[in-house]
């Protein structure tokens, strides 16, 4: 049998609902009964790939789950709420002249395999070849037109119904093919498969650095209102990112406005790509012999404001530049020294991690806190309190760790019973302005997150080193087992 027993005309609602469209039995075992959301979509979908490619029995199975998840009911609001994502990210409304042509391609998709897999087994099989003639004809419009940023939204289920019907025709091809010996055209949809996974791999990352690269083009420096300070700003982020200094010292200080402008735009911008992309991560499993492959990637969040604390004499720290792995983070200690109208400022930050050590800052200082985070404990949240009374820079007066023995429930949700926040003492000066960050692991969220490391601006120095600024960086490791269930961990 082909797929005799797929649901007929059903009107997909939930998340069982699909998984029992792609022939998938006992829905309750991978994941709960939700309604089909665009905030779900990819917990559904790896569990729709992974499990088809290994159990499904069926021709039309996987493509019917697909179907049914990329347009619940036959609508495409899913879509056009990522749509409405990618617009948000990138601050630009895509055209609509090409969101109707994009939206109209996928819907005449949608009702030829629709179609499809509606028909009888019989006719399935002798219809195959038509259902991936029309992938292939809109394949261009998709794949082949210089990886423009406004094909975001489309990638996800252009590309994956186009390799899953690649891997049913390798599958399946005594079936559809209807000949005894199918050795050598087996081997040539094997070849065709492969080759199409990893052009469209090549081209996931090529829209990826097509917008990093147009991001950073409309990086502009902003009218310069001092001869001692350089101002750069995104204006899509609405960041800016002013850098102090003296006069001669204006080439060091556009170098360091670019270079935090560009971090923004190369890690904080680009995990927020790596998000609409995820379902990408999955299109290795339709290499033949990939199958149950088990994957691991980090998800990593950079929350947190910039400030003014950025000079010509600072430099950039990020740990991720280093060789080797961090490590757990198991001690915090910060460097705290009154200057001399007895601010007492955050000078530096030292993270000791299992294997190795990170000093952001400088060591001098009136006393060190030191916070302990023993075997079990994580940081889940951070909060900055910084003054802006002094013109040459801000001053980081408080930092608050908040930790907590946390766990991951099934779900992937942060739970956790009780959380303590443990920082240096802070003295608000009278008639101060300050500027407070705070960022959390929220109770509930998933993934889960907890504080991996920092990154940051420094000047270490005897006499008068000092943190300009730190970024927390949070995060988790998503491993996705053979059956698309994932389970999370902390591990750095």
């Amino acid at each position: 049998m082909i797929s005799d027993d797929l649901p007929r005309q059903m009107k997909v609602v939930t998340t069982h609902d699909v998984l029992h469209a792609a022939s998938i039995d006992n829905p309750e075992k991978y994941m709960p009964k939700e309604y089909v959301e665009g905030d779900n979509v990819n917990k559904v979908l790896k569990v729709v790939v992974s499990v088809g490619l290994n159990e499904v029995p069926v021709v039309g199975g996987m493509l019917s789950g697909l179907l049914d998840l990329f347009w619940p009911g036959g609508d495409d609001d899913i879509w056009e709420g990522i749509k409405d994502k990618v617009e948000r990210l990138v601050d630009e409304r895509i055209g609509e002249e090409t969101a109707n042509a994009n939206r109209l391609r996928l819907k005449g998709i949608f009702k030829v395999l629709r179609n499809f897999a509606d028909e009888p087994a019989k006719t399935q099989a002798r219809t195959f070849h038509g259902v991936l003639d029309i992938l292939t004809e809109n394949e261009p419009s998709f794949i082949e037109n210089g990886a423009p940023w406004y094909n975001l939204p489309y990638l996800v289920p252009f590309g994956t119904l186009y390799l899953s019907a690649l891997y049913t025709q390798w599958k399946y091809c005594k079936k559809i093919d209807k000949v005894k010996d199918s050795k050598s055209s087996e081997s040539s949809y094997r070849e065709t498969l492969e080759r199409e996974v990893y052009r469209l791999q090549r081209f996931v990352q090529e829209a990826k650095k097509n917008c990093i690269e147009r991001r950073k083009e409309d990086i502009k420096m902003q009218q310069p209102y001092a001869f001692d300070q350089v101002t750069l700003g995104d204006p899509h982020s609405h960041a800016e990112v002013t850098v102090t200094g003296a006069f001669a010292e204006m080439e060091p200080m556009f170098t360091n406005a670019r270079k935090q402008l560009d971090f923004e735009v190369e890690f904080k911008y680009s995990a927020e790509i790596d998000k609409i992309l995820e379902p990408t991560r999955l299109w290795g499993r339709f290499i033949p012999g990939h199958e149950d492959d088990v994957q691991t990637y980090h998800h990593l969040e950079y929350p947190g404001g910039i400030w003014k604390g950025i000079t010509s004499e600072t430099k950039f720290t990020n740990p991720q530049d280093a060789p080797g792995t961090l490590g757990r983070l198991c001690k915090i200690e910060l460097y705290v020294c009154p200057d001399y109208y007895d601010t007492k400022e955050v000078v530096g930050l030292l993270f000791v991690f299992e294997n190795t050590e990170l000093m952001l800052g400088s060591r001098r200082g009136g006393y060190v806190f030191n916070i302990d985070l023993g075997k079990e404990a994580a940081i889940i949240g951070v909060t900055t309190k910084v003054s802006t009374d002094y013109r040459d820079r801000d001053r980081i007066e408080y930092i608050g760790f908040t930790s907590a023995v946390p766990t991951i429930d099934g779900q992937g949700r942060l739970r956790y019973e009780q959380s303590w926040t443990l920082g240096n003492k802070f003295q608000p000066r009278n008639g101060v302005e300050y500027k407070e960050f705070t960022c959390t692991s929220e109770d509930g969220k998933s993934p889960p997150t907890c504080m991996l490391y920092a990154v940051g601006w420094s000047y270490d120095h005897t006499s008068d080193g000092y943190l300009g600024m730190f970024q927390p960086v949070f995060g988790c490791l998503e491993t996705i087992e053979r059956d698309g269930t994932s389970t999370w961990s902390f591990e750095n």
